[in-house]
Formats: structure tokens, sequence, C-alpha cells
């Protein structure tokens, strides 16, 4: 007897689907479903103001600082290409304040409105 003759008919067909081709069926490509990512504007590189920290020590000249940070942030625009706004320079600049520099910052800036920080 043969090996296939022992098969019952259930059998036989299943043997049968596993060995015989079927015609490939090209499905339709799924639609792209849009998410709220697609639609948001792509986030800009984050812009890192490079000067030196202000501690405002005796020893350091508020003036002197304050020239370095225009020639660094002319530099940055001229050699990178980064543009600053003037409430993105207020928050960078401002950012570097430490030490006595900072309390006296946050002092002062309890009393500023938003359209201080903004102003050019």
């Amino acid at each position: 007897m043969d090996w296939w003759e022992v098969l019952n008919p259930a059998q036989q067909r299943a043997m049968m689907k596993r060995f015989i081709t079927q015609p490939t069926v090209i499905a339709a490509p799924a639609p792209v479903a849009t998410t709220a990512m697609d639609t948001q504007p792509r986030r800009t590189k984050r812009k890192k103001l490079l000067i030196d920290d202000f501690k405002g020590t005796a020893s350091e000249s508020v003036e002197a600082w304050l020239a370095t940070v225009s020639q660094k942030v002319s530099r940055q625009r001229a050699l990178g290409g980064d543009t600053w706004t003037s409430e993105e320079l207020f928050y960078g600049v401002t950012a570097h304040l430490k030490g006595a520099a900072s309390k006296w910052f946050i002092s002062v800036s309890e009393e500023m409105d938003a359209e201080e920080v903004r102003a050019p």
C-alpha cells in the first residue's frame, strides 16, 4: 500500500494544498493614515548660544561680558547661520547668568512683563 492511500480524503486535500501553487494575489497597498505627528511642522535644530557664563563678581566687568556676547552672537550668525530673535537672545543670554548675577536678574525679572522680554 502506498503512503498516499493511507491518508483520509481530508488529509489528502491538505497535502495537495501544500504542494499546488496558488496564483498570488497582489493586494492593493493599505492606505497611509496621517497622524498628528505628520501634520505638525518639524522642529528645528535646537540652537545653542556659545557664550561664557557671567557670575557678577567684583573682578568681572558686565560691559566687557556684554561686548563679548554681542561678538559671539555675530560670529555664530556668520559662521553657522544661526539667527536669533530678541526673545531667544533674552532667554539664551540670561541662562548664562550665574551666582550673584543670577540672583540679581531673578529679582529684576519678577517686575518684568512679557512685552519687555520680547522688546527688540
